[in-house]
């Protein structure tokens, strides 16, 4: 009979082989996945946040300086990347200097503990808050200290300002100067030198980092540009030196005065006429280099307090006697010319025609040719009164001095381009006078204007977030989770974590099957207590034996390897693919490895567990088998 009962404890014995390795699985279960603790201390001996901080920002900017400037916006030629000059260990230790890797993991860690254990059914309520202010403030340090060292002037000049001068050269902007790129782009550069715009722009950050952090409700940048004002007067008069001047003498300022006293076309009394041009180009003829470029720098210097807001109008006078005296012989023989190639043009007069013409005084050219006057005679007879004619009515018509004023200016701004010249002249006055200023107020209506006011309060948030920080309570989740649907997602997140709960609570629960088993084992093998227990502890040994060798040396050999190749085809069948594709394998790479570590320690857990029930389950079989040697021993010495 005994026997029979010994050979039913085979199949107790194998149902306690599945009951206790799902007992140590659940209770494994527990202790990693359900335990909140278990990821933070994961990725901490993954070196994760190093890993993000440090390997992938350094991955990636080393593969975007890869990157060819035909790949990316048209206003880059190059990389900027490359252009800047700022090696990749820079940019990762200020990243690292304004977001440290502790600060991460801070966060990090707060989301699992108070997230984690409001899941885990360990507590009622959460908040998580992040705070991000002090990163901000040190990320603007970070900011100036790298601008400190990148070329990140050239870039400016060469992704933004040359192509500007390009397009202003290309549509003849510049009208009168034969200025080239290289000139204009390497005044611009001397207006506004490296370390000026470094200033403004430390000025610019230091004035609104305390604005988005909320430590004041207002900013206004303001920018004097009195001083690149002046530079750019002094440039403008060094180009000037370099470059033609008589175009925007003449066609800027004498032409218009011309053109008021002369018309269009001057007829004169020997036959001839010339236009307002014809006469521009003699002045020029004659008009001394050293004299042009003097007139036009005073122009210039007259014209400057003006054009920097320092003065509300101003008087230049010009003076034109010497080049009058020195145009006419030039005047002169135009004329003379033009009389020639009249009188050659002349057909030979008709009986008719013979007696009008020579009633009158051969002083200007006639309709014909009388056949008795030679053609010599005539042109010799007409510009007699030539010089005369010159004195009278072109050069007596110009005067010898005018005054070119901010009326003119802007009358001429006016012809040339329409009103909005004059009030962009305005507006370039008022910049320079009182300084550019940007506040609070611009930043919100620019928002307003760009995207209404979704954009504003998106702006609004990020200052109250980098003031107050970010805060995530179980009401915020709860809230959420209701508003999905129709409450069946916080109803079935209650019931989860309702069952995650229990489970963490009453885990050990799950080894009452087995002590049910075990109990069972015990009663059928013997009737004597001795051997019960010695029965019981020896299916013990033997299950949780079975269960540390398939969880340590055999998956050790076989099995760990086996999950890895998974592990590791898993990620292969991952699509890595676009720019970036090594950054993008080394972070599957760190997925691989905290997976293959989250793998071998749920087996080591699993094996710890097996081994501790092998052990107890030995001593248990070891007392009781000896357990009559105990008793004597005990006895023989308790009197």
């Amino acid at each position: 009979m005994i026997w029979v009962r010994r050979a039913l404890t085979v199949p107790l014995g194998i149902l306690l082989l599945f009951v206790l390795g799902a007992a140590i699985v659940t209770l494994e279960v527990s202790d990693t996945f359900l335990d909140p603790g278990y990821y933070p201390r994961e990725l901490r001996d993954a070196n994760f946040y190093e890993f993000v901080m440090v390997d992938m920002p350094t991955s990636a900017l080393n593969e975007a300086r890869q990157i060819n400037g035909d790949m990316l916006p048209e206003r880059f030629d190059e990389n900027p990347l490359v252009t800047l000059g700022l090696s990749t260990d820079d940019i990762v230790a200020s990243l690292n200097t304004a977001l440290p890797p502790a600060w991460l993991q801070d966060v990090v860690e707060q989301v699992f503990d108070e997230l984690g254990l409001y899941i885990a059914g360990e507590r009622d309520e959460f908040a998580i808050t992040v705070r991000a202010g002090d990163q901000a403030v040190a990320m603007v340090s970070e900011v100036k200290g790298l601008l400190s060292r990148a070329d990140a002037y050239t870039l400016l000049f060469d992704e933004f300002v040359t192509p500007a001068v390009d397009d202003a050269l290309s549509e003849n902007t510049l009208v009168g100067l034969n200025i080239t790129s290289e000139q204009l782009t390497g005044s611009v550069r001397n207006t506004v030198p490296p370390e000026w715009v470094q200033a403004q722009v430390e000025a610019a950050l230091d004035e609104v980092t305390p604005y988005l952090v909320g430590e004041t409700d207002f900013f206004e940048i303001r920018v004097q540009l009195a001083d690149t004002a002046e530079r750019a007067l002094e440039e403008i008069k060094a180009l000037l030196r370099e470059t033609d001047a008589y175009d925007l003498l003449y066609d800027e300022v004498v032409a218009p005065a011309l053109r008021s006293s002369l018309g269009e076309s001057i007829e004169l009394p020997v036959g001839v006429a010339l236009t307002d041009g014809e006469v521009l180009k003699a002045l020029r003829e004659v008009a001394p280099p050293d004299w042009v470029q003097a007139q036009t720098e005073l122009v210039i210097d007259e014209a400057g307090p003006y054009l920097v807001g320092r003065a509300d109008d101003f008087a230049v006078t010009i003076s034109l006697a010497d080049n009058k005296r020195r145009a006419q012989r030039v005047i002169a023989d135009l004329i003379s010319t033009k009389v020639k190639e009249a009188a050659g043009r002349l057909p030979e007069c008709t009986a008719s025609q013979v007696g009008d013409v020579l009633s009158g005084a051969l002083d200007s050219v006639p309709v014909c040719l009388p056949p008795d006057i030679h053609y010599d005679e005539l042109v010799d007879s007409i510009i007699v009164g030539v010089a005369e004619a010159v004195d009278t009515f072109v050069l007596g018509a110009i005067p010898n001095e005018f005054v070119f004023t901010d009326a003119i200016l802007r009358d001429t701004l006016t012809q040339s381009g329409g009103q909005q010249n004059v009030e962009l002249l305005d507006q370039v006055r008022k910049i320079v006078r009182d300084g550019w200023s940007y506040s609070d107020a611009d930043l919100r209506r620019d928002l307003f204007e760009a995207g209404g006011d979704k954009a504003v309060q998106r702006l609004d948030d990020a200052r109250e977030f980098l003031a107050d920080g970010w805060t995530y309570t179980h009401l915020d989740l709860r809230e959420d989770l209701a508003a999905n649907g129709d409450g069946s997602s916080l109803a079935g997140f209650d019931r989860a974590r309702s069952i995650v709960g229990w489970a963490r609570t009453l885990k050990l629960l799950v080894y009452v099957p087995m002590i049910l088993i075990l109990l069972s084992i015990g009663f059928l093998a013997s009737n004597r207590w001795s051997e019960r227990i010695a029965w019981a502890a020896g299916s013990l040994v033997v299950t949780a034996g079975i269960i540390f060798l398939v969880s340590g040396p055999i998956f050790d050999t076989i099995g760990e390897s086996r999950i890895e190749k998974i592990v590791e085809s898993s990620i292969a069948d991952l699509e890595l693919s676009g720019r970036f594709e090594k950054t993008q394998r080394l972070a599957a790479d760190k997925l691989y490895e905290i997976a293959t570590s989250a793998v071998d320690g749920f087996a080591a857990g699993i094996a710890m567990k097996s081994s501790f029930l092998l052990v107890l389950g030995l001593l248990a079989m070891a007392i009781s088998l000896g357990w009559s040697h105990i008793k004597g021993f005990v006895q023989r010495y308790r009197y």
